[in-house]
């Protein structure tokens, strides 16, 4: 996985100077936002050469799945692969779809991540417990950054989890570096947007 986490880092990085190499040239932080789906494609395929070569786990090919989802419904990726016909038409259905079926495959990573960490830690009830209620959140109140915010705190979990010393743990948890890449390239592009409305 070390060959990964390479990768993904220097893919994070590259991003990240773009937008700040824009703020001295230009005066304004401004990553290349039509480069990250193609970013998100990059760690899938990261994720699937992994998957071939360590072997499959489920909860690592539901995370590849994430990532592919959150890619498929960028703005950037829809502009290029669709017409403008259909951008007007079918653009905020299609990512509302897109978006349910990212928040499944999210829930369904973390649950079947966590189970085995229960046996573990006594405190693996609480990422599935909070996950439930931004969750519900999402379906009630719609929001854009719910699933930010998911990625974020799974993150800061796998995070914390992963510097306990047991192989276990090591084995299970083998996806963070996909899963912290792709959570670095959001935030980014969410401060982005966020500097510009």
């Amino acid at each position: 996985m070390a060959f990964v986490s390479k990768y993904v880092s220097i893919a994070c990085l590259t991003y990240l100077l773009y937008g700040v190499i824009s703020q001295f040239n230009v005066g304004v932080f401004l990553p290349p936002l039509p480069l990250q789906p193609l970013l998100l494609f990059f760690f899938v395929v990261l994720g699937g050469i992994h998957l071939f070569k360590a072997g499959f786990l489920l909860s690592e090919m539901l995370l590849i799945l994430v990532v592919a989802a959150m890619a498929i419904q960028h703005h950037a990726f829809l502009e290029t692969f669709s017409t403008q016909k259909w951008m007007y038409t079918s653009e905020v259905y299609f990512t509302k779809v897109v978006s349910m079926i990212t928040f499944v495959f999210f829930f369904a990573h973390v649950l079947i991540s966590c189970i085995p960490l229960l046996k573990r830690f006594s405190l693996s009830w609480v990422p599935l417990f909070g996950l439930l209620v931004l969750l519900l959140y999402t379906f009630f109140f719609e929001s854009g950054l719910t699933l930010l915010i998911l990625l974020s705190l799974w993150s800061l979990f796998v995070f914390i989890i992963r510097r306990q010393p047991h192989t276990f743990i090591q084995h299970q948890l083998r996806f963070a570096p996909i899963l912290f890449g792709t959570t670095v390239l959001q935030w980014i592009d969410e401060i982005t947007l966020q500097l510009f409305s």
